[in-house]
C-alpha cells in the first residue's frame, strides 16, 4: 500500500512539473469561445439553413474554427465567429451570401467586430472568492471538529489537497490539450467539492 502511495505521489508530481513547463511554452489550449474571433453579423432576408450557411462559410475560410448562431427571432439573420480570417476571406463569405441569398452586401455595409483572448483568469475570477471561503470553511471545521488529531495538520490538508486538484486539473488539461471551454470551471468545481466531501468523509468514517 505504501509503494501504491508512493507511486502516486511520483506520479502526480511529474504531471504537475510537465503541467507547468507546458502552460509557460506552449500555453493552454482556448476554444472558440474564448479566443479572439472576429464576429461578422449577416441579414440574409429570408428563413435560413445552419447547415447551409455552416457549409458556405467552411468553404470561404478554408475550414478555419469557427462558430455560427441564429440571432433573429425571424431566422433570417446569423451571426459567425471564425479565428483570424484575412479580408479575402471575408469577402469571399460575402460574395457567396449575395450569390445565393440574392444580396448585395459589401465589408462595409456588414457588422464586423473583433473581440480580443479572454485569460484564464478572466474565466475564473468569479469563482475565486466563492471557492477560497468554501475552502478555509470546510478547514475551520476539520480543525474544530477533529482538533484531537492536530487543529494544524487537520485544518491545513483540505487547502493543501483542493490547491494539488486543481493543478493536477490544470496540467492534465495543458498536457493533453484540451480546449478551456463553458465547461472547464464546473468541472473544476466539482473535482473540488467532491475532494472536500470525499476528505470530510474519510475523517467522519475514522473517527
Amino acid at each position: 500500500m505504501r509503494n501504491i502511495n508512493k507511486i502516486l505521489v511520483i506520479l502526480v508530481a511529474i504531471l504537475l512539473v510537465i503541467g507547468i513547463i507546458l502552460i509557460f511554452t506552449k500555453g493552454l489550449n482556448y476554444s472558440i469561445e474564448y479566443r479572439g474571433v472576429t464576429e461578422l453579423k449577416f441579414m440574409l432576408g429570408q428563413v435560413i439553413d445552419i447547415n447551409e450557411v455552416e457549409s458556405i462559410a467552411k468553404e470561404a475560410f478554408n475550414d478555419k474554427e469557427m462558430k455560427i448562431q441564429k440571432i433573429d427571432y425571424f431566422n433570417d439573420s446569423v451571426n459567425i465567429s471564425v479565428v483570424d480570417p484575412t479580408d479575402e476571406e471575408i469577402q469571399s463569405l460575402i460574395d457567396k451570401f449575395n450569390s445565393r441569398y440574392g444580396q448585395n452586401n459589401t465589408i462595409d455595409s456588414i457588422s464586423i467586430i473583433k473581440t480580443s483572448n479572454t485569460s484564464l483568469y478572466e474565466i475564473a475570477k468569479q469563482y475565486i472568492l466563492p471557492v477560497i471561503i468554501t475552502v478555509i470553511l470546510v478547514a475551520i471545521y476539520m480543525g474544530v471538529r477533529f482538533r484531537k488529531q492536530g487543529i494544524l495538520k487537520v485544518a491545513l490538508l483540505p487547502i493543501i489537497m483542493s490547491i494539488v486538484v486543481e493543478a493536477l486539473y490544470l496540467s492534465i488539461l495543458v498536457i493533453l490539450q484540451i480546449p478551456i471551454s463553458i465547461w472547464t470551471m464546473p468541472i473544476a468545481l466539482v473535482l473540488l467539492l467532491s475532494t472536500l466531501t470525499i476528505y470530510a468523509y474519510r475523517f467522519e468514517t475514522n473517527m
